[in-house]
């Protein structure tokens, strides 16, 4: 389960607000700030703003011995891969 630091940057990284996560999760404002500050939240309600996170692309990635964990977001449509770099024989 990620921290609380890890769901801001998420929700962030959506661009959504505070509120319209807690909408879209079905949570109030407030557990989204609990959590979002790493209080003591309901594990069902963490688990529901994840579910919601997860569904609008992003993938949490866990700690390794390398570093610590973090997400990447999703792949914006029509962006560019490498192999679609000018210069790219690929």
């Amino acid at each position: 389960m990620p921290t609380g630091t890890v769901v801001k940057m998420a929700r962030v990284g959506l661009g959504l607000s505070q509120q319209q996560l807690a909408d879209l999760a079905n949570v109030s404002l407030h557990t989204v700030l609990r959590i979002e500050a790493e209080k003591s939240s309901r594990t069902v309600s963490k688990e529901a703003i994840v579910r919601v996170l997860e569904d609008a692309g992003i993938e949490f990635l866990p700690a390794t011995d390398s570093g610590g964990e973090g997400l990447r977001l999703p792949r914006a449509q029509g962006s560019s891969t490498a192999s679609d770099e000018p210069g790219d024989s690929g």
